[in-house]
């Protein structure tokens, strides 16, 4: 028997892995972080879910207040970046800064042997190194997300849907009647209220709701932006300048001078990529699958490294990659490498 807490976000996914857990014989505690001042709508409230729960399941509920350390290292980096003309990814920040560093600190603190979560994603040993790998079901895998996680944080962790797919979740929840087997999924940052990402980044960066020229690449003003935290490289709805010979997108956003730069989606299409470098064990000697956005078809890719930094080259030029937002790289279905996008070419 193992001691093991379980991060409960109030969600069936984290639901179904504490019974999976406590089905394997071990001795569980679900465990809430508080990551912001208020959660959900009246009565819908993800601590209250996660209590609910963790009583059906006959196991001990703590909740511990995380808010200082998510403002830090999520909410305030995110603002930041979106103020420098980034598109950051909270996902990916709370997964290696939060849930997989404070967290599981506080657990191995309280005696646990390791932190299980509700994640879609397998561990697999590759040599000497354990890694992340892509879950079983394609449509939920979120192996993209984990990817800055350390082989030595891995020996910690357990994601016991792995191997699951959401259908199979959902019948086992209604099977056991667990209260959140029905609950709705959030699509949205935790912690972006009903105003969205704009509203919350204006409130801490008000020059970035300042109205402003958008042009295009040679500088023609084509249009006026309501404000650059209300933009993202790749957007094409919602910029207001319709009724031209082909669409325009997003394709820079220039803070210095308040500017967003549009052009074709040919002007969106790069084939090297340069990022931070966060996995360890990085092997250029073979081809890889890369992704620059959750969800994206993976695409054929060579790796290597240059000062420190991860450099992607495409084999077919790709469109909409964001600095801020992560390259993820495979080989089969192991994350070889991944980090934060710095630029593009």
């Amino acid at each position: 028997m193992s001691r093991i807490w379980v991060a409960m976000s109030g969600g069936v996914d984290s639901a179904v892995a504490a019974h999976m857990m406590l089905a394997r014989g071990d001795d569980v505690t679900g465990v809430t972080m508080r990551l912001v001042h208020a959660h959900g709508l009246a009565g819908d409230d993800p601590i209250d879910a996660a209590g609910a729960v963790c009583a059906t399941l006959g196991i001990p509920h703590l909740v511990l207040d995380a808010r200082q350390v998510f403002s830090q290292r999520v909410v305030l980096p995110y603002l930041a970046a979106y103020a420098a003309g980034h598109t950051p990814n909270p996902c990916v920040a709370c997964n290696e800064h939060v849930k997989f560093a404070w967290l599981l600190d506080r657990a191995i603190e309280g005696g646990a042997e390791a932190l299980a979560t509700g994640h879609y994603a397998r561990i697999v040993r590759s040599g000497q190194l354990l890694r992340i790998a892509r879950a079983a079901d394609p449509t939920k895998d979120q192996s993209y997300f984990l990817y800055a996680l350390t082989a030595g944080t891995l020996e910690r962790v357990r994601f016991p849907l792995g191997a699951s797919t959401k259908a199979d979740t959902r019948q086992l929840a209604e099977e056991l009647g667990l209260p959140v087997a029905h609950r709705a999924e959030s699509q949205d940052a935790c912690f972006v209220g009903t105003g969205g990402t704009k509203a919350l980044v204006t409130a801490a960066y008000p020059a970035t709701g300042v109205p402003g020229e958008i042009v295009d690449s040679a500088g023609v003003v084509v249009g006026t932006h309501t404000g650059i935290a209300g933009y993202t490289i790749g957007q094409r709805k919602g910029l207001g300048i319709g009724g031209l010979s082909e669409p325009l997108f997003v394709t820079g956003i220039d803070v210095s001078a308040n500017r967003v730069i549009v052009g074709p989606e040919a002007e969106l299409r790069v084939s090297r990529v340069v990022a931070t470098n966060l996995v360890p064990g990085f092997d250029p000697a073979e081809p890889v699958e890369a992704m620059v956005r959750y969800r994206m078809t993976p695409m054929q890719a060579s790796i290597s490294e240059a000062v420190d930094r991860l450099v992607v080259e495409f084999d077919v030029p790709v469109a909409g990659v964001a600095p801020g937002q992560s390259v993820v790289c495979y080989r089969g279905d192991e994350v070889v490498a991944g980090g934060e996008i710095v630029c593009a070419s």
